[in-house]
């Protein structure tokens, strides 16, 4: 019996020292659980991922028990129980270490469940540029895309950003090429997408709707209160500029911009009092010397609490310009601008009906600054991409045909859906200058 009794001990000691050893060897490389406890059927460790375990160690019948604590990423040890030894390690550390690669390797990277979700939208007022509130869940650095269509389900406006792995809340803003008209049931869409990729390996969406109403309408107390400086174009050397700003404010506020160069030295500054609501302003700032022909000139606006400074800005943003020796166009006061080139032009002439035995035929007039692609796509009643062609056009105006073979999963019958897009050559829908719709039929002949 003593001898029995001896044996068991030794056995008992054996295991500490075992454990042990193997938690000195890993310890060096990498993260190694501790062990609290070693009884006789017990291992008690800590810094694992407790439900992600429960479920593998379920399997070993013959473990009296194994109880873990804590939340780390990964796992690395030998345990021994009833003299047996259970594998648990990530293959990391078991490549690192050169034991056989185990069954298990408890990863949060791989565990996490992706997710993306637009929180609250309200209704929206008529505007060129509408921000939105989202949280995120990501295993890895991916990208986040964020569009607008209209009621109709035509594309509005986009934007995209990288974001870091791990679960965040961010604010994201959207462009569009025109105001949106007063409507209901007008669409936002956030994508989760690996980098580089596009909507079709989207990893998950989460799609809102939201209306546009009149302003009068709208309840300052709850609206989001936002600010944007207009893009700029080059400007000429002056000692004075004037920028085009877009605010919401749900009380009287502050508005400053100010002007740095491109080695961020500050240059002048502008405040003006703002009155509540949602109103398109005109700031100009004085500077002390006419500025230099550099590039990436930055104009910084703040919105603020009446009488407050930078530390309490409410929004902030800022745009780059270049000042550049470019043509002029008639100025006062000091102030120099750029004659605005003329604004492009695409449309979509009415669509007839389209024979399923021929090709697709699709007449577009333009008027373009600089060579141009205009793409024509297609969708079916259910708004599915069918497809899409396209053709270049050179400076000037004009009437072109893209023609189309008759995609085959075409059927006869009515609600398909034309769009003519205007881009810049190479370019795709994510770069639209114009766009122009028109529905059409498919008929047999």
């Amino acid at each position: 019996m003593k001898s029995n009794l001896f044996l068991k001990t030794l056995k008992e000691k054996f295991i500490i020292v075992f454990v042990f050893c193997l938690v000195a060897v890993f310890s060096c490389n990498a993260k190694i659980l501790s062990i609290i406890n070693l009884t006789d059927h017990n291992v008690v460790l800590h810094n694992i991922n407790t439900d992600i375990l429960n479920k593998e160690i379920s399997k070993f019948s013959h473990a009296k028990s194994l109880k873990f604590k804590g939340d780390e990423s990964f796992i690395s040890a030998y345990t021994i129980v009833k003299n047996e030894s259970i594998e648990l390690s990530s293959n990391s550390i078991a490549n690192h270490a050169n034991i056989p690669t185990p069954f298990f390797g408890a990863d949060r990277e791989n565990v996490l469940e992706e997710d993306i979700q637009l929180l609250e939208v309200a209704d929206q007022y008529p505007s060129k540029s509408y921000n939105f509130k989202l949280k995120y869940k990501a295993k890895k650095e991916r990208e986040i895309h964020l569009e607008i269509r209209s009621p109709e389900n035509v594309w509005l406006g986009f934007n995209k950003v990288i974001v870091k792995k791990g679960s965040r809340k961010i604010d994201l803003a959207v462009g569009l090429v025109n105001e949106a008209i007063i409507g209901n049931g007008y669409k936002v869409i956030a994508t989760l997408v690996p980098l580089g990729k596009d909507w079709k390996e989207k990893i998950v969406n989460s799609e809102k709707e939201f209306n546009v109403i009149p302003q009068e309408n709208v309840d300052h107390a709850e609206m989001e209160e936002n600010l944007e400086i207009m893009p700029l174009p080059d400007q000429k050397p002056a000692d004075r500029y004037t920028f085009e700003l877009k605010y919401t404010a749900k009380k009287a506020r502050d508005i400053v911009v100010e002007i740095r160069n491109q080695r961020k030295q500050w240059l002048g500054s502008k405040k003006v009092t703002v009155p509540e609501g949602s109103e398109t302003i005109f700031v100009t700032v004085k500077i002390p010397n006419t500025a230099e022909i550099a590039n990436d000139y930055k104009a910084i606006s703040l919105l603020l609490p009446v009488g407050k400074d930078w530390q309490d800005k409410i929004k902030n943003t800022s745009r780059k310009f270049n000042v550049t020796n470019g043509t002029k166009s008639a100025s006062t006061e000091g102030v120099s601008t750029y004659i605005p080139p003329k604004e492009e032009f695409i449309e979509l002439l009415e669509v007839p009906n389209q024979k399923k035995s021929e090709n697709f035929t699709f007449s577009v007039e333009y008027d373009v600054n600089q060579e141009r692609e205009i793409q024509v796509e297609i969708r079916d009643p259910q708004h599915k991409w069918l497809d899409l062609m396209s053709v270049k056009v050179s400076k000037g105006s004009g009437r072109t045909s893209v023609i189309m073979n008759v995609p085959k999963k075409i059927v006869i019958g009515s609600g398909y859906t034309a769009t003519a897009l205007l881009v810049p050559v190479g370019k795709d829908w994510r770069d639209k200058i114009k766009t122009s719709t028109q529905k059409f039929s498919v008929v047999r002949r």
